[in-house]
């Protein structure tokens, strides 16, 4: 059974975005740009996973952008022309445009099964890029539905101390 929880993260805006590790190359995109990353490259990345999710695919995701209130973000790190880690976001204002802006899963509904980081076994580093690069764009993060051992739970952990995990309830898909 993966147990799952709900992340809540505050960080100060400009987070710990530092350099990348020599060959790996942080790519974050906005809107229409991010939505455009979710192309073969991405769906690639979901077959390398240890168990492929199929509500992280490129479709799936752009289908789910559509219902979006919040604006698409994306965050890949590239190793020469293949992705090796990878995240999927919406940014918020709930205030308003004045307001601090929160970052959460894109398409963050009942229609998004267990999201996590996509992250491929030769890039450990993966995660904690992408936590740096969201955290530079928003000035917190809420996160539903989190398997606790995977990958953004560990990286949020180790890169925001101050993490706030709280108990959800548990989702089953069933055919």
């Amino acid at each position: 059974m993966v147990r799952e929880r709900e992340l809540a993260v505050i960080a100060a805006s400009g987070g710990g975005l530092g350099r990348s590790p020599v060959g790996r190359r942080v790519r974050v995109e906005r809107g229409d740009g991010a939505l455009a990353l979710l192309d073969e490259r991405w769906d690639d990345l979901v077959r390398r996973q240890r168990v492929p999710n199929p509500t992280l695919t490129g479709s799936w995701l752009r289908r789910l952008a559509a219902r979006e209130g919040g604006l698409p973000l994306v965050v890949v790190v590239e190793v020469d022309d293949r992705l090796c880690a990878a995240g999927a976001f919406a940014l918020r204002h709930p205030y308003g445009r004045r307001g601090p802006v929160i970052a959460s899963w894109l398409g963050d509904s009942p229609l998004l099964c267990s999201p996590d980081l996509l992250v491929c076994a030769d890039a450990p580093e993966g995660p904690g890029l992408i936590v740096d690069a969201l955290l530079a764009e928003a000035i917190a993060a809420r996160f539903s539905l989190v398997p606790l051992a995977g990958a953004a739970a560990e990286a949020m952990l180790w890169r925001a101390p101050w993490l706030s995990a709280s108990p959800c309830p548990e989702g089953w898909i069933t055919t």
